[in-house]
């Protein structure tokens, strides 16, 4: 008979499996395949034979378990709010103020309780304050993108948002509220932040809080351009580097002071989850603190705990809170790290630890090549959803990471460190702790100021189809004739991407790329040319600015030359540049109604609405229109994806994704 040695790890690979593919298969398919899925499940579980195998009867029951759900949750979960979309409804909601957003949670009203929604355009006379409960009317409406995007605001419950329909307070009713576990969690870490960032200031003690506590949301955007351009900004997402980290640690303190192994099992087990509801119970801290509380317990019962299964465990039930959960981000580049560490850590060790080194030197060497292996393995392990998400990789991530990862560390501990002295009211050792962490903090600073190169733009799904090639080349290189295949693979590869690169590089030289940024509310485009970036928006209300916002940080787009509004609202240009400016560094902004870029000596006219004998690009709330010798040509939609447009010598030359 055979045996499932791994029985939630296979559960968690099929069910994940099953969420991808159902989300673009229409609802209706769905309940016929839960039938006919559910159908061969009783099939193979009558039969003992069939059944005997149990690798397939897991998969086929995961599957099907797991199609029946994600169907519940659709119809659930999001038809009903897809129906209620642009009504009007009655709502009384707590509410949660963040940096950058308001959060309400449903309690009663024309919603299912327990809604999540984010709520847009605070009137200006009202002001909503953290875990207060306010009852009004809104308008709901749901966000807009790409199938890919629509699909990573499901897996974040961001889907839909609020407008205030009445913006006389009077009509508001704000009543005091009870913050929940989780809220209560969230307040604490926001005063903790607070207070370190207030003693040590600027965006050394921004390093600090988000290393220590993922609370990133203190550093400028400089320092974040960096800390993405070295490809280190996992620092600021905790998991599960910083709760092993943790895990060791207070396992070996309490085993130092002498506490019975299963006191200190469990006190470490209690104290992980804690942290991971500390820093904001994510996805990628739910899955790591519960990995390493796996491990505690594994301790207190005298077992091993096997990486895989508690991985594919975690993964079973993020999916069960939300299926959708299948297509967030910080899920998908979590558990691929940590598969890649898996998989790929120990050959690569093998690999580098080969090299003829004596024995001092390898006592060495072996750190490093320790390091070296975890941080390539992750990152190929991550490429794929990097290249697809962002675009963009980091040239120098590799070496970054290799060179900063001990700092980083050190800085975790002595900041946890000051923390709890500050905790215990250990005034002596706190601003001591606190001051070595401020110069770990401005050392980290400082080197990734060094190490920062622009990071590499790729368009999938050119790039995703030739790193996928080239991987299923060095595994048939591999298979073919061992480490001398994948040396020769590796060199076909390099000069395949050298010749790329330099073929791509000359067509982009002296083009201007165009590309459209969709809103429910009118529509912006992004202008590129070499290293300048100049946004050109027609604001026709707020909406239009959300979503420009929205696609240019899904876009890694930090910076921007200059920002030309096309309004004839007055203060438009003023309510732009201060709505932007959140998260944006912005050089100029305009407020014109027909605006001329010059941009490397090429002249590109834009006006909205009605064409003009001199006009190249005329967009509306719509469409965008290029013009060449008087003749129009339209933008359209391929794909539900709104593609780039490359101008090289006045012509208008290929479309791109």
């Amino acid at each position: 008979m055979c045996k499932t040695a791994r029985p939630f790890w296979v559960a968690g690979l099929s069910a994940a499996a099953a969420c991808l593919l159902c989300a673009f298969l229409p609802l209706a398919w769905l309940l016929y395949i839960g039938i006919g899925l559910t159908a061969m499940t009783v099939f193979v579980l009558c039969f003992y034979k069939v059944r005997a195998l149990r690798f397939a009867s897991l998969v086929l029951v995961a599957v099907t378990l797991a199609t029946w759900w994600f169907r519940h949750c659709e119809v659930v979960r999001y038809q009903p709010l897809e129906a209620a979309a642009g009504n009007e409804v009655a709502l009384c909601a707590s509410v949660e103020v963040t940096s950058s957003d308001i959060l309400l949670t449903v309690v009663d009203g024309d919603l299912p309780k327990g809604t999540q929604l984010y709520l847009r355009e605070l009137p200006l006379n009202v002001t909503l304050n953290d875990h207060v409960v306010v009852e009004t009317t809104f308008t709901l409406h749901k966000a807009a993108g790409d199938a890919l995007s629509l699909l990573q605001a499901k897996a974040q419950d961001t889907l839909f948002w609020l407008e205030a329909v009445d913006n006389e307070v009077q009509n508001w009713q704000i009543v005091a509220g009870k913050p929940t576990v989780l809220q209560w969690f969230g307040d604490v870490r926001e005063r903790w932040a607070a207070r370190v960032h207030d003693m040590v200031g600027g965006d050394s003690g921004a390093v600090i809080t988000g290393i220590c506590m993922g609370a990133d949301e203190l550093l400028s955007l400089s320092a974040v351009l960096t800390f993405r351009q070295c490809g280190i900004s996992h620092l600021f997402a905790v998991s599960g580097l910083h709760l092993s980290v943790l895990t060791a640690v207070l396992l070996q303190l309490l085993k130092r002071c002498h506490v019975p192994r299963r006191i200190r099992s469990v006190i470490t087990a209690v104290a992980v989850i804690l942290f991971a509801m500390l820093v904001g119970w994510t996805a990628s801290a739910i899955r790591a603190g519960f990995l390493c509380a796996v491990v505690a317990v594994g301790l207190c019962l005298r077992r091993q705990a096997d990486p895989r299964n508690s991985l594919g465990l975690a993964l079973v039930l993020l999916l069960f809170e939300n299926p959708f959960s299948a297509y967030d981000v910080g899920l998908l580049l979590s558990f691929l790290a940590t598969f890649g560490l898996l998989f790929f850590s120990g050959p690569i060790t093998n690999v580098l630890m080969r090299l003829p080194l004596g024995d001092s030197a390898k006592r060495v060497w072996k750190p490093i090549v320790s390091t070296v292996a975890v941080t390539l393995s992750a990152t190929l392990a991550t490429l794929p959803v990097t290249v697809l998400f962002f675009g963009s990789i980091s040239v120098v991530g590799v070496l970054a990471n290799v060179l900063l990862s001990f700092p980083a560390m050190a800085l975790l501990l002595v900041g946890w460190l000051a923390i709890l002295c500050s905790l215990t009211g250990c005034a002596v050792l706190y601003r001591p702790l606190l001051l070595v962490a401020g110069w770990l903090s401005k050392a980290l600073l400082a080197a990734t100021n060094v190490l920062a190169v622009p990071t590499v733009s790729i368009r999938p799904p050119a790039t995703v189809i030739a790193v996928l090639g080239g991987a299923a080349l060095l595994f048939l290189g591999y298979r073919l004739w061992r480490y001398r295949g994948v040396a020769v693979a590796a060199c076909l590869v390099s000069v395949s991407l050298l010749i790329a690169t330099l073929s791509t590089a000359s067509f982009k030289r002296d083009a201007v790329r165009i590309e459209p940024i969709p809103t429910e509310e009118g529509m912006a485009v992004v202008v590129h040319y070499e290293r300048e970036t100049v946004l050109v928006v027609a604001p026709v209300k707020s909406q239009t600015l959300y979503d420009t916002q929205r696609q240019l940080a899904d876009s890694n787009i930090t910076e921007l030359s200059a920002v030309w509004v096309l309004s004839d609202i007055p203060y438009a240009a003023e309510s732009t540049a201060v709505f932007l400016q959140k998260t944006i560094d912005i050089a100029a902004v305009h407020g014109v109604q027909t605006a001329e870029l010059s941009v490397g000596g090429k002249r590109v006219v834009f006006t909205v609405e009605t064409p003009s004998a001199l006009a190249d690009a005329v967009f509306t709330e719509t469409s965008v229109t290029l013009y060449q010798d008087g003749k129009g040509y339209a933008i359209e939609k391929e794909n539900n994806c709104w593609p780039s447009v490359w101008i090289r010598d006045g012509e208008w030359l290929l479309k791109s994704q």
